[in-house]
């Protein structure tokens, strides 16, 4: 069976997705819960990150975000993807580290000879 979607029903499923239709990003959400629906949110920028937990979410204050982040830690700031900073739920932080970081640590071997790294 195959299933054919249009560009705009593509687009819809990804703003779904990504919880930024009103429909998912009105329901009550914790930050944990929000980026457990889409993995993590760019943040190399700290308040714009912040920002897009917020965005998809209801009734979410900043401070939540930094109490999950910086109280609780259900929430971490960690640059595991891409090499770049993201915020992530912490139970996939526990899958994704050890899935990726062999690949980075790869990647990086000549600089890490140059600055006089070993194992």
């Amino acid at each position: 069976m195959s299933l054919t979607l249009s560009a705009h029903q593509t687009r819809l499923l990804r703003l779904k997705n990504q919880r930024l239709l009103s429909s998912a990003a009105g329901k009550p959400a914790s930050p944990e819960r929000v980026l457990e629906d889409v993995v993590a949110v760019q943040a190399q920028d700290l308040s714009a990150a912040r920002l897009s937990i917020w965005a998809r979410s209801a009734d979410l204050i900043v401070t939540s975000v930094e109490q999950a982040r910086q109280e609780t830690r259900s929430i971490v700031w960690t640059w595991c993807l891409r090499g770049t900073m993201h915020i992530l739920a912490s139970q996939d932080a526990a899958w994704l580290i050890p899935f990726l970081g062999p690949l980075f640590i790869s990647a990086s071997e000549k600089r890490f000879q140059q600055l006089g790294w070993d194992e």
